[in-house]
């Protein structure tokens, strides 16, 4: 695909999946463009002979799909979580409910495809076991832009360390993992001090003069966001869950360009960043 000239077309170019899965990509591939608003105008495509989606699942995205062929666009379309896993008690399962009736479904938009891609060798095996149509699927590991994620240059407060997590209402039953142990930190040690990006876990985090909400950001000013808010200590609480398990460490991948230290949740994705050979403590 040398010749190739992509256009990176993200389902919600404001989330996480879209930043790393396209975005990022998308800097790295000469010639090639990223439409962050959706629909997209089919004139806009002149000059694309590849078109890279995210997640499409309705009916109006299977006629979009549609037409790509009949343009002639190879269709690469890009899977990061495992659809098929999402637990009843994520806010997306209701939505996902909801919808159905408008959806054509993962399964029947990805046969439109020449390839389906995929984040982690876990997530493969699941788009192998529920679409059935036989297009070739191949893992994009997720990896991060040095050139975007890098370590504050602010200076340290030495009356703080500050402890951060960010993400949205769908990982609320991952921020339930770690129980009250925040609040308790805070008032076991007074340096301590709590940031929440996106959402705030639930009530008791309100008002305390020591937590900060940053509220949503603009994607694509994130990861300098990032860098601005001078973590000392990273959060990536997950449950162990099918879902989960198919997914990549994203946050362990910022936190590691930041040079800043991840306290991750002893579950898969996680255990491929964790050494315990004691030859390499010294590290």
């Amino acid at each position: 695909m040398s010749d190739a000239r992509v256009a990176f077309l993200p389902a919600n170019s404001s989330d996480g999946c879209a930043l790393w899965r396209l975005k990022m990509p998308h800097l790295r591939t000469p010639e090639s463009r990223y439409f962050s608003q959706a629909p997209v105008p089919f004139k806009a495509l002149a000059g694309s002979n590849v078109a890279v989606v995210q997640r499409l699942a309705s009916h109006e995205n299977y006629a979009t799909l549609e037409k790509f062929k009949k343009i002639g666009l190879g269709i690469v379309y890009d899977l990061d979580d495992d659809m098929w896993a999402i637990a009843s008690s994520n806010p997306a399962a209701p939505i996902m409910k909801r919808l159905k009736g408008e959806m054509a479904g993962f399964d029947e938009c990805s046969k439109l495809a020449d390839v389906v891609t995929v984040s982690t060798g876990r997530l493969e095996s699941s788009v192998r076991t529920n679409m059935k149509h036989g297009v070739p699927t191949r893992v994009v590991m997720n990896a991060v832009e040095m050139a975007l994620f890098r370590p504050s240059v602010l200076p340290k407060n030495p009356d703080q360390v500050i402890i951060g997590w960010g993400g949205s209402a769908t990982h609320s039953e991952d921020l339930r993992e770690m129980g009250d142990a925040p609040l308790a930190l805070l008032r076991a040690e007074p340096k301590a001090h709590l940031h929440f990006v996106g959402m705030i876990p639930d009530k008791r985090y309100i008002g305390n003069p020591r937590i900060l909400a940053h509220g949503w950001v603009p994607v694509h000013e994130y990861a300098v966001r990032l860098s601005t808010w001078n973590w000392d200590v990273y959060l990536a609480p997950l449950t162990d869950s099918r879902f989960n398990r198919a997914k990549s460490g994203i946050k362990a991948y910022e936190a590691g360009a930041m040079k800043i230290p991840c306290l991750m949740s002893d579950v898969q994705p996680h255990r491929e960043f964790v050494c315990h050979d004691k030859e390499l403590e010294w590290l």
